[in-house]
């Protein structure tokens, strides 16, 4: 995801095996299995920066 003022947005990159949304990554979303309701809040973790 990518932070957007107060609010994320999630990446285009999101398959398997491709690291290439982790790398643009701001942070990743805790999300439970089973997902969440959009607009929920959830935990977010910062991704390690440069």
């Amino acid at each position: 995801m990518r932070r957007a003022g107060q609010a994320v947005v999630p990446l285009p990159f999101d398959g398997p095996a491709m690291l290439r949304g982790l790398a643009l990554a701001d942070g990743l979303a805790v999300v439970p299995p089973g997902g969440v309701v959009a607009g929920a809040v959830v935990e977010i973790l910062d991704a390690p920066g440069p």
